[in-house]
């Protein structure tokens, strides 16, 4: 198939997210014994415990006749529809059609789309794709995320924004000293620049090239199972004993207009120290963060992925570009094996290593090359 390499805003299927992946759709300590209705990648999903605790996540539609799920209840640890009774068990197999008693037929015709879910370090993630077409990989996390040299709290934000354009903003720290130069810890430190990238197994860092320490100096972008940003943003000495901030992102995109952001804030300490901390964050620093989210809103709120058409990329933006090769390769792949699955027979198995679709000579300077001419398939 030919490939073209025309620079574009972003191709429609990255539009409403990248699928096969882990995302966070909640946070554990929110999610109570009522069902919680979510939208996570174009689909409206529950989220569910059952009489053990165990979180599930599923389509929230009942095959029966289109109810929502989230409005049912659990009884008897397995997620029950309001309208009708039938009832579902965390595999989403209706066990259950009491309108037609026990001989009822119906339950066997009847199934819910499920997806795998995880609970680590207070959130809830679930595998967002084609289970069968793309086994769920080990969700691997940020290891200070689990360390117990580290504490930290988790800072949740809805933004009206495409997933993408929040990304492209956790990729480029020298965003830091100009729509964040009057905050708390980000005003300080040059204003000019040139970045570098440094390649990690999972991912890359783009870092400042003379600035180190003293602002929004690196962003680490990855991919291990789950998409996410890490950087640190140094503390001065009000903010209480310990090194600096480090933030651990994820952003779970709604849809094509809206987002879903989670940053972890993190400090490594102990004892005496790790108590003060916690106290100066709820009541001091906190709300000082907020202002700094607040702004990044404002400014992605305010844009569009179709600002790409026009772009003037600068050497400063070689992380965006960085990010947006390694997401376009990922969806790439995955297009070119819902096509091959779409063209054999059901019972020959799809060729899991099939090659990036994408010819290496794409350099750096291309912001978004288009897809090869695939169609989407398995996705609903």
């Amino acid at each position: 198939m030919a490939t073209t390499h025309k620079r574009v805003g972003v191709e429609e299927g990255l539009k409403p997210g990248l699928r096969n992946r882990w995302y966070v759709v909640g946070e554990s300590a929110k999610l109570g014994d009522k069902p919680m209705p979510i939208k996570a990648l174009g689909e409206n999903l529950v989220l569910w415990r059952d009489d053990k605790g165990k979180a599930h996540c599923m389509t929230d539609l009942c095959p029966h006749r289109g109810a929502k799920m989230s409005l049912g209840e659990v009884v008897r640890g397995e997620l029950t529809c309001w309208y009708h009774g039938a009832s579902f068990n965390g595999e989403g197999t209706c066990t259950g059609y009491p309108p037609e008693g026990t001989d009822s037929k119906l339950p066997k015709r009847m199934k819910i789309k499920s997806y795998p879910v995880q609970e680590r370090v207070g959130l809830i993630w679930a595998y967002i794709g084609e289970v069968e077409l793309f086994p769920p990989m080990p969700l691997e996390l940020p290891e200070e995320l689990e360390s117990p040299d580290w504490s930290g709290f988790i800072c949740h934000a809805h933004w009206k924004t495409n997933w993408l354009l929040a990304y492209d903003n956790l990729a480029d720290p020298m965003h830091g000293p100009y729509l964040h130069g009057r905050s708390y810890t980000l005003r300080f430190g040059a204003k000019e620049d040139r970045m570098v990238i440094v390649d990690l197994p999972h991912g890359f860092r783009a870092e400042r090239e003379k600035q180190k320490g003293v602002n929004f100096d690196w962003s680490e972008l990855g991919d291990t199972g789950t998409l996410f940003c890490r950087l640190d943003i140094p503390y001065p000495p009000s903010a209480g004993p310990g090194g600096p901030l480090r933030i651990v992102g994820f952003v779970t995109p709604n849809d094509e207009n809206e987002m879903e952001a989670y940053f972890l804030r993190y400090r490594e300490l102990t004892g005496w120290k790790r108590n003060l901390w916690r106290f100066l964050y709820k009541n001091r620093l906190e709300k000082r963060h907020w202002k700094v989210l607040e702004q990044d809103r404002v400014m992605l709120e305010n844009m569009n992925l179709a600002c790409r058409l026009g772009e003037h990329i600068a050497q400063t933006d070689i992380g965006v570009i960085r990010l947006r090769k390694l997401i376009n390769m990922e969806f790439y792949r995955q297009q070119a094996i819902y096509a091959e699955h779409a063209a054999k027979p059901k019972s020959q198995p799809v060729d899991q290593s099939i090659e990036q679709p994408i010819a290496d000579e794409v350099e750096q300077s291309e912001v978004a090359p288009s897809a090869p001419e695939l169609t989407p398939t398995g996705v609903n």
